[in-house]
C-alpha cells in the first residue's frame, strides 16, 4: 500500500500536470481582481489553456486570494468572478480541471485569516489538489512532513518562465 505522500509523487510524475496562478497568468492583474466588467484574459492564456487541453494534460488553477481576507471581498464574488472565467475558457475550447484558493493574508484585520498551510508559495494547495484528483482516503494527512514536502516540490513540481508582456 502506497503512503498518501508517494502517491501525490505518483501523480505528478505519471501524469503531468499544469498549475497555473490566476492573476497575472491568466487574467490581467488589477490588483485583487474580483469584478467580473474587468475581467479580461492575459495575451495566450486562453490559447495556451486551450492546446494543453487538448493534449488530455489536466489543468488546475492554485490562487492566493488575500483580498477575501482583507475584507475586499467574499468568497461569493470570488466563486462568481471564477464561474464567469470558466465559461470563458470553455467558450475558447478550454478546461480546468480544478481551481484551489487561499483566502488568507497575513496582514488581514481577523487574525483567523491570517496564517496559513495554503498561501504560496507553501504547497498546501498543490498537495490538496493531488490528494482531491488521485481520491485519496481520509486521514492520514498530518503525517506528510514538511521536508518530504519540500523535498517532493523541488523533485517533482517545476517552475516554468512565463513570458509577460512589459509595459501598461
Amino acid at each position: 500500500m502506497f503512503s498518501q505522500t508517494r502517491l501525490v509523487w505518483i501523480m505528478l510524475i505519471l501524469r503531468p500536470a499544469i498549475f497555473l496562478d490566476r492573476d497575472g497568468v491568466i487574467n490581467v492583474d488589477h490588483g485583487y481582481p474580483h469584478k467580473l466588467k474587468y475581467f479580461a484574459f492575459m495575451p495566450d492564456a486562453e490559447t495556451a489553456i486551450k492546446r494543453a487541453h487538448h493534449k488530455n494534460i489536466p489543468i488546475f488553477i492554485v490562487t492566493n486570494q488575500g483580498g477575501i481576507g482583507l475584507g475586499y471581498f467574499d468568497i461569493t464574488a470570488m466563486r462568481q468572478f471564477h464561474d464567469h472565467m470558466l465559461a470563458q475558457i470553455a467558450d475558447a475550447g478550454g478546461h480546468i480541471t480544478d481551481i484551489a484558493y487561499c483566502p488568507h493574508h497575513p496582514k488581514s484585520p481577523d487574525p483567523v485569516m491570517r496564517d496559513c498551510d495554503c498561501r504560496k508559495p507553501k504547497p498546501g494547495m498543490i498537495l490538496d489538489l493531488a490528494r482531491r484528483q488521485v481520491k485519496l482516503a481520509d486521514g492520514g494527512a498530518d503525517d506528510i512532513s514538511n521536508r518530504r514536502i519540500t523535498r517532493t516540490r523541488r523533485r517533482h513540481i517545476r517552475p516554468l518562465p512565463i513570458a509577460r508582456p512589459v509595459g501598461p
